[in-house]
């Protein structure tokens, strides 16, 4: 079994010197109790995560780790009959005792499943293991709208086929009474046969639409990522509906279009790019 770092994600060294239950990560130098979960006194200490590369889980054989991040680990994996592969999404073990954390990772699922759309990502099963749960999902063999935009901005065409798409995904969402709340360019996927919406980890549904899913309580919490974030988000207002996510669609337009993110008093798209029209002015 090999030991991540939860900090950097690289294998750990094999064992703990001494009696202590404690690896140094040889990359960034973080301390990792490998005995639990959680902190000890002293310096900050981390529980390690499990590379399950190799693992069969519900019929699923993980192939390799493809993403990582703060919620969680996403692996390209295959399934005997199923048609191509996957990506199944871990939450992190070491947020798998927080009640409130893993009712958000199911709540994800539920949204995701309650949507069906070629523009959103598609969830195909779900389960536990271990006590950890997780999801599979559609694969998008492809880069992200972030990926992208490191290498340009984009053309009036190619943003009228990625943006058409994903205000597609965004009706759909809205129309179930879903806010995404956290649209960026990683969560937009430019698969080959369109772009793709996903990472519904924070969406709001709203408690005005019928619905089995619940609302988890956010109290003075601020959800989303700060450019791309609405005012309200900010403030961390409990008012943030389909509106909100506009004006991330706005944020995102404004980037694709001039290679830069509008803050502060920003100029005018057709300012800065003269090849826009300068009726995108007003759409954005």
């Amino acid at each position: 079994m090999q030991l991540l770092c939860p900090a950097c994600r690289t294998p750990l060294p094999g064992s703990p010197a001494g009696k202590a239950a404690v690896l140094t990560c040889n990359s960034c130098s973080a301390e990792v109790d490998v005995s639990r979960a959680g902190t000890a006194d002293g310096r900050p200490r981390f529980a390690p995560e499990v590379d399950r590369a190799g693992d069969t889980v519900s019929g699923f054989v993980l192939e390799a780790r493809i993403g990582a991040g703060g919620m969680g680990t996403v692996y390209r994996a295959r399934r005997p009959g199923d048609a191509g592969p996957v990506a199944v999404k871990f939450l992190s073990p070491a947020l798998a005792s927080e009640p409130d954390v893993v009712a958000r990772f199911h709540r994800e699922v539920k949204l995701l499943k309650s949507l069906s759309h070629p523009a959103i990502v598609r969830v195909i099963d779900h389960g536990d293991e271990s006590g950890v749960p997780w999801f599979a999902m559609e694969l998008v063999d492809g880069p992200d709208l972030r990926a992208r935009l490191a290498k340009g901005k984009l053309g009036l065409e190619e943003t009228g086929k990625v943006f058409g798409r994903l205000l597609e995904a965004l009706g759909h969402a809205h129309s179930k009474g879903i806010t995404h709340r956290d649209l960026k360019p990683a969560n937009v996927l430019l698969a080959e046969d369109g772009a793709k919406l996903a990472d519904f980890g924070i969406a709001r549904h709203d408690p005005g639409a019928s619905s089995h899913l619940t609302k988890l309580t956010e109290t003075a919490a601020v959800l989303g990522t700060f450019p791309y974030m609405s005012p309200e988000q900010r403030a961390g207002s409990d008012d943030v509906d389909r509106r909100s996510d506009l004006f991330s669609v706005g944020v995102l337009l404004y980037e694709a279009l001039t290679g830069k993110l509008p803050q502060g008093a920003f100029a005018p798209p057709s300012r800065l790019n003269p090849a826009l029209p300068t009726r995108l002015d007003g759409v954005i």
